[in-house]
């Protein structure tokens, strides 16, 4: 089953680009999206990938922690093993479209 997903969000950390065994560049990043409002507003962590020729251009330079993007594509799910031996997961989103929306934050906070 495919879940469409288009929202925006800030990145979390730098884009870092890798290439797969059969050579096809990737860029990941972490992206932040709230949901809800006041003391109700939660931050959803995506892990975010951009496959092929996209992942090879200029617009990685622009895909820095802060930066605010619009993201389109398919959502899933990744399950691991924490640290501790527990079961974890991840949400991830295979991006298919990507829109800049404005500069970093003027006032992050880390954490």
């Amino acid at each position: 089953m495919t879940v469409n997903f288009n929202d925006v969000g800030r990145i979390g950390s730098d884009a870092q680009v890798r290439q797969t065994q059969n050579g096809t560049s990737v860029a990941s990043f972490r992206l932040a999206v709230d949901n809800g409002f006041g003391q109700n507003k939660t931050t959803i962590w995506l892990d975010c990938a951009i496959f092929g020729k996209r992942a090879e251009g200029s617009l990685i330079q622009y895909l820095t922690k802060g930066a605010q993007v619009q993201v389109v594509g398919e959502i899933g799910q990744r399950q691991f093993q924490k640290s501790d031996g527990s079961p974890g997961f991840s949400i991830t989103l295979n991006v298919s479209d990507l829109k800049l929306i404005g500069g970093q934050q003027s006032n992050q906070q880390t954490g």
